[in-house]
């Protein structure tokens, strides 16, 4: 039987011009932090730079298979990923090492994935203060730094390096939700024709919509495949929910069901939440229509009126909430 095309990992659809845009941030020596919610489709962006001309090495490593016990053992992994090895090459690994391994590669383009896992570890904030040398101090235009993670990563400041972000001068760059003809992209794969249905449940959400969709190749019909999708989703809604934060979830649940102009997020007293409603949509719970901010997938604003609860004790959004 051929495998089912929506569940391939090297699916990558609409998001061509997201893909050139970091590409030439890095190829120009310019660092930058890509953000996105969880499942999102990011990390599927981000790989898709290991193939790209970017006229420099590139390393590629996700953090979330580092050990972060300390940073002597996280190290040890970025080393393993620096030198081409696997990342469970070394044990522990000093900066002095990783400062020469990167020095040999120049010029080169560090890629961190699940960067904001880093923020479970007491010794991250230095590590972003590391990096900061590196691409302030040391290698300069010879290093572009990209690291990739949830809005928890660009909300970061350094309370012992006068408020630093991650990186000091790196470009933001958010993800959002598929467009339409994406989405269309993704139907006539799976020999659909319900593009206006998938809108619907999915919102453009890129993983909602494969999966919906990797169900319908499957044999289902749409209704079997929402009830499928449904079930299998609730801890990403949850995390959702984390990820947006407070604000995020007070202009969720004041969201008009027609949507809003977006020009009105720049007036009371939907102006207040203009930066919330940024991060709503790199998570993928709205979207843009034209200059229309909508709502995103109805999977998740179905299961929002039957569960949300008043957020409870969370000192920070996190974006690498496990399944369980």
């Amino acid at each position: 039987m051929p495998q089912n095309p929506l569940l391939s990992p090297d699916l990558f659809v609409g998001r061509q011009d997201e893909l050139r845009q970091v590409s030439a941030l890095l190829r120009q020596g310019k660092s930058t932090l890509l953000i996105g919610g969880r499942r999102a489709g990011k990390s599927t962006l981000a790989r898709q730079l290991r193939r790209a001309d970017l006229d420099r090495n590139v390393v590629w490593t996700d953090a979330a298979g580092w050990d972060l016990t300390t940073e002597a053992s996280g190290l040890g992994a970025l080393r393993g990923a620096v030198e081409r090895r696997p990342e469970t090459t070394y044990r522990q690994a000093t900066r002095a090492e990783i400062v020469r391994a990167l020095g040999e590669l120049r010029p080169v383009a560090l890629v961190i994935d699940e960067a904001d896992r880093l923020l479970q570890a007491r010794w991250g904030p230095g590590f972003y203060s590391f990096l900061r040398w590196l691409d302030d101090t040391h290698l300069r235009s010879d290093i572009s730094i990209l690291l990739v993670g949830g809005p928890v990563l660009v909300m970061f400041r350094d309370p012992h390096d006068k408020g630093s972000p991650p990186l000091n001068t790196a470009e933001v760059r958010y993800v959002d939700p598929l467009d339409a003809a994406a989405v269309a992209e993704l139907v006539e794969l799976a020999g659909a024709d319900a593009l206006d249905r998938v809108m619907e449940l999915a919102g453009g959400h890129a993983w909602l919509s494969t999966r919906l969709l990797a169900e319908v190749w499957d044999g289902r019909t749409l209704d079997e495949a929402e009830d499928n999708v449904a079930d299998r989703c609730l801890p990403t809604f949850h995390a959702w929910q984390q990820q947006l934060g407070a604000d995020g979830m007070a202009l969720i649940r004041k969201f008009p069901e027609a949507g809003l102009a977006r020009a009105d997020l720049g007036k009371p007293p939907w102006s207040r939440y203009r930066r919330a409603a940024r991060f709503a949509r790199c998570v993928g719970v709205l979207r843009l229509d034209g200059a229309r901010l909508c709502r995103g997938p109805r999977l998740f604003f179905d299961w929002m009126a039957q569960h949300d609860v008043a957020d409870g004790a969370r000192d920070i959004a996190i974006s690498y909430a496990s399944d369980d």
